[in-house]
């Protein structure tokens, strides 16, 4: 039985189609219309809606949707049909599990369990409570000390009568200082530096001349003070030495035996002799 391929006219010219794709002409040229191991010669043959994906060289096609698992992403258009995909965190996803890398979080409100000192928190949810995770004091009355550059260390409470003090640039509990005298047996004296302490007094046991010089020499200080008290019978004067003393009615002897004054410096080489005085 005869089989007979259809004929068609192209360019002008009767052509054959051959195997239902190929043009064949009169002349023997041919001319492929499409490819059957193309995707597109499948697409036809497609029933569903959704995005068209090659599944084979041979030109087999089908459609695919994007579909998710689980409850983390809401997708909306899957197939492309009513628009472009949406994909969007789904309100019912609870988060991971673990989290290996963490960018900076700007916004938001922390709601987990405390983190504790080893993972760089306090462990504790007041202040108070994390101040004490912290806090290198141990017991009651203990002091947060500076022991360095970026350091801190525990001071104990010191013991009844202590006061805190400085000794090699340290904090440290110490006896508070005493009076000490500074016994002048002579009939002159000049004021030191070393007499400016608050817990030095200087005693004289004979009727003396004291006197008191230039801060460029002893080194005294503004607010430096001087305590000093007649010890003996003897009269003791201060005698002014480049620098000014002011006192009342111009006095400047100490008035009697076991009488006491004070010289204070208001300014550089100015003093204040106050205490029991006299012409």
């Amino acid at each position: 039985m005869a089989v007979y391929k259809p004929l068609v006219v192209v360019a002008g010219k009767l052509q054959q189609i051959q195997n239902g794709y190929t043009l064949v002409g009169y002349d023997g040229t041919q001319k492929t219309l499409f490819d059957p191991a193309s995707p597109i010669y499948g697409f036809a043959g497609t029933t569903t809606t959704g995005f068209v994906v090659k599944t084979d060289a041979l030109g087999g096609v089908t459609t695919r949707q994007i579909t998710s698992s689980g409850n983390t992403i809401t997708l909306t258009n899957v197939d492309g049909v009513a628009g472009d995909p949406n994909f969007d965190i789904a309100a019912t996803y609870v988060g991971q599990t673990s989290i290996t890398t963490l960018g900076t979080v700007t916004s938001g409100t922390w709601n987990a369990s405390t983190i504790d000192i080893a993972h760089g928190g306090t462990g504790a949810t007041t202040a108070a409570t994390a101040f004490n995770a912290l806090s290198p004091a141990v017991t009651s009355g203990d002091l947060i000390v500076g022991t360095g550059t970026g350091t801190s260390g525990n001071l104990s409470i010191g013991t009844a009568g202590q006061v805190l003090t400085v000794s090699g640039g340290s904090l440290v509990w110490a006896s508070p200082a005493i009076t000490t005298f500074n016994e002048q047996t002579g009939t002159t004296y000049t004021f030191a530096l070393s007499d400016a302490n608050y817990n030095t007094m200087t005693a004289f046991n004979n009727a003396s001349a004291v006197t008191v010089t230039l801060s460029s020499v002893t080194g005294f200080s503004v607010g430096a003070s001087i305590d000093f008290i007649q010890k003996g019978v003897g009269k003791v004067t201060i005698s002014p030495l480049g620098v000014t003393v002011n006192s009342v009615s111009s006095y400047l002897s100490i008035s009697a035996q076991y009488g006491a004054a004070t010289l204070i410096q208001e300014s550089t080489n100015v003093w204040y002799l106050i205490g029991s005085l006299a012409a």
